[in-house]
């Protein structure tokens, strides 16, 4: 053997030439009787996915190796491994094969599914960072956003697997690993929600986001990741939000959701606050419900939106702003203490003069008194 044989990578896969189909063949052999022996089939997975990442975007450089391989990584002995390093390698395999043969595939439509069941468990890992198995899983993830293989879901018409394909992705987020995957993740997310028609967008998988936004059931980082996917795809999302919105405000739909309502609304606003401009006059009856507890909650959420830095609550809805303020007369002791509690922050973040105006003139004179 020659000094330039040895030196050779043995895994490379050369560009314009047929030298890597007698391996690829040959692992293609060894995947059709998958190894019993779990660190056999290890090197082989491990071989096929160095051999096809060196690989170019070409299917005729898979021999006509490719259809069998994609086949064999799909058999229970493989994709139902218990060991979940032979699982992660065969996840690399896949990926790196629907890269080859982008914008095709050799799957069909179930076995797509499967293969995006799998890619969801592998996101979900991502959630431990000080993993040995980050890296990998990183690396799937960047491939599966770069390549754009993620776009195949769409055409599975799957709400069910799309919703739990969000929930995998918002589920790893943490503080420290938002550094590393939050551009993937948020290009992933972003592109399938510009491409699903708004008619689409199940409430589960809203639900999905609502819940990431009040960090419920998730880490504090996947809110940051959904306030940027909302200002993000604002137009894509804002009929939605507001149809469920309205939704969960007049009680016209169930929802896990429902008992939060008002921090939907708050989180919401405080984020996208043109999407609530068709939603926000619904909160005029729950000022004026019977239910103390109604009006309180109506009550805390508007003194809240009304004091956002750079509110227009009171320009664009008068009225609501008004109807607020009378809560100073309300006849619930608790809702009067709220509004005096806020009266500081009402008197001075809110941009509008008749709106301090009214502040001053509801307060008690005894308040006024002490210099407010």
């Amino acid at each position: 053997m020659s000094k330039a044989q040895r030196g050779k990578d043995p895994f490379a896969f050369p560009n314009g030439t047929d030298e890597n189909l007698p391996l690829l063949a040959s692992i293609s052999k060894k995947l059709q009787h998958p190894p019993k022996s779990k660190d056999a089939l290890l090197k082989t997975l491990k071989q096929l996915s160095s051999t096809l990442e060196a690989g170019p975007q070409e299917t005729s450089a898979l021999g006509g190796q490719g259809e069998p391989i994609a086949n064999s990584l799909l058999d229970s002995a493989i994709l139902g491994h218990a060991d979940k390093d032979v699982k992660l390698s065969a996840a690399c395999c896949i990926v790196q094969l629907l890269r080859i043969y982008a914008p095709e595939t050799p799957y069909g439509d179930e076995q797509l599914r499967d293969i995006f069941k799998l890619l969801c468990w592998v996101f979900q890992r991502l959630a431990q960072p000080s993993a040995p198995t980050f890296e990998i899983c990183q690396s799937i993830l960047q491939q599966t956003e770069q390549v754009k293989l993620y776009m195949l879901l769409l055409d599975l018409n799957d709400l069910k697997l799309t919703t739990q394909l969000f929930e995998s992705l918002l589920g790893a987020a943490r503080t420290d690993n938002l550094e590393a995957i939050e551009l993937s993740v948020l290009e992933m997310l972003a592109g399938l929600v510009e491409e699903l028609e708004a008619d689409t967008l199940s409430q589960e998988l809203l639900e999905v986001l609502l819940k990431a936004l009040l960090g419920i059931g998730y880490d504090p980082a996947a809110n940051k990741l959904v306030q940027r996917l909302l200002q993000r795809c604002e137009e894509q999302l804002h009929t939605s939000l507001q149809r469920f919105s309205t939704a969960l405000l007049t009680g016209t739909t169930r929802s896990s959701l429902q008992p939060e309502c008002m921090r939907v609304i708050s989180e919401l606003y405080q984020c996208t606050p043109q999407v609530l401009l068709p939603v926000l006059p619904h909160l005029h009856a729950e000022l004026e419900a019977l239910d103390a507890a109604q009006r309180l909650a109506a009550t805390e959420l508007l003194v809240t939106l009304l004091c956002v830095p750079e509110s227009d609550i009171s320009e664009h809805f008068p009225k609501l702003a008004g109807a607020t303020l009378q809560r100073y007369k309300d006849v619930c002791p608790n809702i009067r203490v709220h509004m005096l509690e806020r009266t500081p922050q009402l008197a001075a973040l809110t941009k509008n003069a008749s709106v301090r105006e009214q502040v001053r003139h509801l307060l008690p004179s005894s308040i006024l008194k002490i210099g407010l």
